[in-house]
């Protein structure tokens, strides 16, 4: 019987984002929709859309009448009502429906900015200075200048112009009284870091995958200060939407990609999250990366943010099952290992799917000694999980010996192990000479950046991937032939 999700989602309506020429914000979750949607059902799926408007009792109404195995959580909050986000979750907890993505409290958090920065400071994670103010507490403001004004509690660049940057008095006070009058409340005074920006997506519950990391990069005029601003995210005409690029991955030292990955890990960890989050950064002139924003709820759709990282770590298509439809790394990792009480409906049901196609076994996987970058193997391990290998992951930085113990005493069909390093890469036609010796039949695959078909032949490694979308399909077809010789 086929499984039954539901998309839920906010039904684009009018708003206060009109009159602010935002409203192609609002719309951006149709987008993140139809690609869910198409995944689902090219996947097996039945799926069923609910849309839902304003107000959320109304909405409510709905949620209780669902008959579902799964919810997909795309809610975003309704449009201009950006605290009603958390509802969602929080509701079907209440109903004990089984949804995707992070809790209530989560998003509440990371919503307030305000409170959000609090938080980190007190575990000791950088964040920019900040203080909130209105138009009748200006003389309260003490951070200096220059600084960047934005709504306390909105997502998606709303209220962030290049107007934003202020750099005295007079213009930090026009602009507090813009963001006031438009979105109520205090506004959001942050410290302007002037440093590079990086962005990184988490994913996972009990185990972590780091995507590879984006760029924000600015070619603006002089007169233009370096923000993401709303037209840099919506609008194609405009000098900013021009000016800004998102280079994925970063174009930066294995030093910097440890620092940036490490902060937004320790943030996932830290607020709890759940299947995946995104985390927006800034690194100042002593090179510390200091948090701007944590999004536990990020755009999905096709072509942004998840997806183009996912696209850079060669996880658009996954194996035989999915080289037919476009099948993002995000729906991989949440049926695999990041589905917030959903876990145990669509793992299963995707392990039984892939067992039609692929023959499955049992996989050692780790980073060889002298390599802790363990970025593309948590990904390889998740890959092969959601395909229903029995993987035994040891980590990183694995002393050889332990590699060729642990394929011996599991029985593994498969090793794969993975280096970022050049110099670690070195142990491995060690690692593979030593498992010849005790296991002559086993299948070894090797891979990471320094890895090629060359460096593979070389070592007299049986396979070799070039990333972590076509790693089950390589040892599926090696494990195979194996097979198949075994039985002549």
């Amino acid at each position: 019987m086929r499984k039954h999700v539901a998309i839920v989602y906010n039904e684009p309506e009018p708003s206060r984002y009109d009159n602010r020429g935002e409203v192609k914000a609002v719309l951006g979750v149709l987008d993140s929709v139809q690609a869910v949607e198409q995944a689902l059902l090219e996947l097996g799926y039945s799926v069923t859309l609910l849309p839902l408007a304003y107000p959320f009792e109304q909405a409510r109404e709905k949620l209780n009448y669902l008959n579902v195995d799964l919810v997909f959580n795309l809610f975003e909050g309704f449009a201009g009502y950006p605290e009603t986000e958390a509802l969602m979750p929080e509701a079907l907890a209440a109903l004990g429906v089984p949804y995707t993505g992070c809790r209530d409290d989560i998003l509440r958090l990371s919503l307030d900015k305000a409170r959000i920065k609090i938080f980190l400071q007190g575990a000791g994670i950088p964040t920019p200075d900040a203080q909130l103010l209105t138009p009748q507490t200006l003389a309260f403001f003490r951070l200096g200048f220059p600084c960047i004004v934005k709504p306390c509690g909105e997502d998606a660049s709303h209220g962030i112009t290049g107007d934003s940057g202020v750099n005295d008095l007079a213009s930090l006070a026009k602009q507090v009284r813009v963001v006031s009058d438009a979105y109520g409340g205090s506004a959001l005074i942050e410290k302007f870091i002037d440093g590079r920006e990086y962005n990184a997506t988490v994913m996972g519950n009990t185990r972590y995958a780091v995507l590879p990391i984006s760029e924000m990069v600015y070619a603006l005029p002089p007169e233009l200060p370096r923000v993401l601003t709303f037209e840099a995210k919506w609008e194609p005409d405009s000098p900013y939407f021009k000016g800004t690029s998102a280079i994925c991955p970063a174009d930066i030292v294995v030093e910097e990609q440890t620092r940036i990955a490490g902060t937004a890990l320790s943030v996932f960890r830290l607020l709890g999250c759940q299947g995946y989050a995104r985390v927006d950064m800034r690194a100042d002139r002593e090179g510390r990366m200091n948090v701007i924003e944590v999004n536990p709820n990020p755009d999905i759709s096709p072509g942004n943010g998840a997806a183009r990282q996912a696209a850079a770590a060669g996880m658009a298509y996954v194996g035989e099952l999915y080289a037919k439809s476009e099948y993002y790394v995000t729906e991989l990792l949440l049926c695999s290992d990041a589905m917030n009480a959903g876990v145990s409906i669509l793992k299963p049901h995707i392990k039984g799917d892939e067992a039609k196609k692929e023959l499955t076994g049992r996989i050692v996987v780790g980073v060889v000694q002298g390599d802790i970058h363990d970025i593309g193997k948590n990904l390889v391990a998740t890959m092969f999980d959601a395909a229903g290998w029995t993987v035994h992951d040891l980590g990183k930085d694995v002393p050889h010996e332990k590699i060729v113990d642990e394929a011996v005493k599991c029985g593994a069909d498969v090793v794969g192990m993975s280096s970022l390093m050049t110099t670690a890469m070195l142990g491995m036609p060690r690692v593979i000479k030593m498992l010849r010796k005790v296991r002559p039949d086993i299948i070894v695959m090797i891979g990471g950046a320094p890895i090629n078909p060359d460096v593979a032949k070389l070592y007299e490694a049986d396979g070799y991937a070039p990333n972590a979308g076509t790693a089950v399909k390589v040892a599926s077809e090696l494990l195979k032939q194996r097979v198949a010789s075994a039985g002549r």
